[in-house]
């Protein structure tokens, strides 16, 4: 039952692959977008008012988008404005204290009211945030090193912001393992099988899960974390598969 699975998804794999591979690679090269706005959170400000926190994705082409925090008054005007870093994530809590990390930097940016600077008003999604995008400046932060427990709080942000590239590269992982996990030497797999399994691996699985690394903005850690559950849980249902043949004395 396992080998009439492990073929069917190297075939598989080997199609779907190709096509992915393709697909992504022209979504990086062609999709070229305007900046945009994601996780709007209501932040408490030092007036009492409550302003807004955003990430402002810019345009990273063939690699993952460059973001910003921005911190916006209840008007909508601009008030703090981080430097630009693809491992951003964004975590406030529920008496709307909010706090950035670069991820990368191992590096906490703290709202700082007392650099605020009132500019003008943020839309959500249009060419008006080419300007705020743009230039090298930062204000209405305070940066400082990330302790070891903001670091794993850091990672956790930043998973659930990549959570579509991180179930690609789990089911990759499963696919990895299927295509790797080897039967006795007594009924090893024949070798035009074997061929299929290592160009199924070699040729798309690990292209694929190189280009989802070059496109996200996960960490080596989220990277690892993700393949490898996939190959350990394609261990665990191998296992399981050989215990039920036991159990039913199948051959």
């Amino acid at each position: 039952m396992f080998d009439h699975v492990v073929m069917r998804a190297s075939k598989l794999c080997l199609v779907l692959g190709v096509l992915s591979v393709s697909l992504l690679t022209g979504i990086g090269l062609a999709l070229a977008h305007r900046p945009f706005t994601t996780q709007v959170e209501k932040v408490a400000l030092p007036d009492g008012q409550l302003g807004e926190v955003r990430l402002l994705h810019g345009d990273g082409i063939v690699a993952a988008d460059p973001i910003r925090v921005l911190v916006v008054n209840a008007s909508g005007r601009l008030l703090a404005r981080s430097y630009r870093t693809p491992m951003m994530a964004l975590t406030c809590s529920r008496e709307k204290h909010c706090r950035a990390f670069d991820v990368g930097r191992a590096r906490v940016l703290d709202i700082d009211p007392a650099t605020f600077r009132e500019g003008p008003i943020v839309p959500y999604y249009g060419d008006e945030l080419w300007a705020i995008e743009s230039g090298e400046e930062s204000w209405g932060f305070r940066v400082r090193p990330a302790s070891l427990r903001e670091r794993l709080e850091g990672q956790l942000a930043l998973a659930k912001r990549e959570m579509s590239a991180l179930v690609l590269l789990f089911v990759v992982g499963i696919l990895v393992g299927v295509m790797v996990l080897r039967r006795p030497p007594e009924i090893e797999l024949a070798d035009g099988m074997l061929l299929l399994k290592i160009l199924a691996v070699g040729l798309v699985l690990l292209p694929l899960a190189a280009l989802v690394f070059l496109l996200s903005a996960i960490t080596e850690v989220l990277f690892l974390g993700s393949a490898g559950a996939g190959i350990v849980t394609s261990m665990l249902l191998r296992r399981a598969e050989k215990h039920l043949r036991e159990r039913l004395q199948w051959p």
